[in-house]
C-alpha cells in the first residue's frame, strides 16, 4: 500500500511539472536563454529571474531600484534587424504586480513619498524605435494615462494584465537627446518645466506638427525594454511577467514568460526508472527474507 501511494505521488508530480507551465503558446525565457540582457545604471540590483512572485508558470522577473536618485534597472530585448512598422503594431501588453509592501514608497530618509507621479508609479515599459540613423523610444508609464492615486492602491498586491494599445507613451529621442513636450518642442534637459506630450502608438505613428528630425511614420519598432527607475526618488521592487508585442501580419514577434529551468522530461523518466527499480529491488529482499 505505502508503494502504490509512492507511485501515485510520484505520477501526480511528473503531470504537474510536463502540464502545468506557460501560456499556451508563450516563449519560456530562461535566465541563460541571450534573448534579453540587463541595461542598469549605479550599481543598482540587476534585473532577476525569480520565484518569489510566479505568473502563469514557476517564475517572473523581479526588478529593484535603490534610493538613488540616478539609478535604473531594465531588462531589454533587441535586433539589428527590427521587429516592425511602428504604425503596425496590433497589439502590446504585458503583467505587472507591485507587492503589498510599496503601498507607501519612502525616500532615503524613511519619509513617505505621497507625490505624484512616484505614488502611483508603476514598471515601465519602453518600445524602441528607429528611422534611419535617428533612434528614440516611446515610454509608457501608467500616470501618463491614469494618474489616479484610488485606482493605484487597488491594484497594489495583485497581478495586473495592462493592454497598452489604448494608453499614452512620451517620448524620449535618444539621437539628439530630447524629451517631447506637449506643443511639439523638444527639451534638453528636461527639468519637469512643462508637460510631456503623451499620445498612444497610433497616435504617434500617425502625429504631425512635432518638431523632430524625422518622421515617426516610417519609425520602425527594434527592441522593448522594461524596468523601473531613473529620477525615482525612493527604494522599489517590482515584477513583470508575459510580453507580448504583434504587428499587422498576425504573428506575435514577442510573447516572452520568464521561467527558470525545471527537470527534463528525460530526468523524470530517469528517476521514474530509478524509484521502479527501488521498488523492485525492495519487493526481491522482501522475498529472500520470507524464504
Amino acid at each position: 500500500m505505502r508503494k502504490l501511494k509512492l507511485y501515485r505521488l510520484f505520477f501526480v508530480g511528473l503531470f504537474l511539472l510536463l502540464f502545468s507551465s506557460t501560456s499556451s503558446y508563450a516563449v519560456p525565457v530562461y535566465p541563460d536563454s541571450g534573448l534579453w540582457e540587463n541595461d542598469t545604471k549605479n550599481n543598482t540590483t540587476q534585473p532577476i529571474i525569480s520565484t518569489d512572485k510566479p505568473r502563469s508558470g514557476n517564475a517572473s522577473l523581479k526588478l529593484t531600484t535603490s534610493a538613488a536618485y540616478v539609478d535604473w534597472s531594465f531588462y531589454v530585448r533587441e535586433t539589428d534587424a527590427g521587429l516592425g512598422y511602428l504604425k503596425a503594431i496590433t497589439s502590446l501588453s504585458f503583467d505587472w504586480l507591485l507587492p503589498s509592501s510599496v503601498s507607501k514608497l519612502k525616500d532615503s530618509a524613511g519619509n513617505e513619498i505621497i507625490y505624484d507621479p512616484w505614488y502611483v508609479q508603476t514598471p515601465v515599459l519602453r518600445l524602441l524605435i528607429k528611422d534611419g540613423d535617428y533612434f528614440s523610444e516611446l515610454v509608457w508609464e501608467r500616470y501618463y494615462t491614469d494618474s489616479r492615486i484610488d485606482t493605484m492602491t487597488d491594484d497594489i498586491g495583485i497581478w495586473q494584465s495592462e493592454n497598452l494599445m489604448d494608453q499614452n507613451f512620451w517620448h524620449h529621442t535618444i539621437t539628439d537627446e530630447g524629451y517631447t513636450l506637449n506643443d511639439g518642442t523638444s527639451a534638453n534637459p528636461y527639468l519637469h518645466q512643462a508637460p510631456l506630450m503623451a499620445l498612444t502608438t497610433n497616435q504617434w505613428a500617425n502625429k504631425s506638427g512635432i518638431t523632430l528630425p524625422y518622421s515617426l511614420d516610417s519609425a520602425v519598432v527594434y527592441g522593448i525594454s522594461v524596468g523601473v527607475g531613473s529620477a525615482w526618488p525612493g527604494a522599489y521592487t517590482a515584477y513583470v511577467d508575459n510580453i507580448y508585442l504583434a504587428f499587422a501580419n498576425g504573428s506575435p514577434v514577442i510573447n516572452d514568460n520568464f521561467e527558470l529551468p525545471v527537470p527534463e522530461p528525460a530526468t523524470l523518466l530517469l528517476l521514474g526508472s530509478g524509484l521502479a527499480m527501488l521498488g523492485a529491488r525492495r519487493k526481491w529482499r522482501s522475498k529472500s527474507s520470507r524464504s
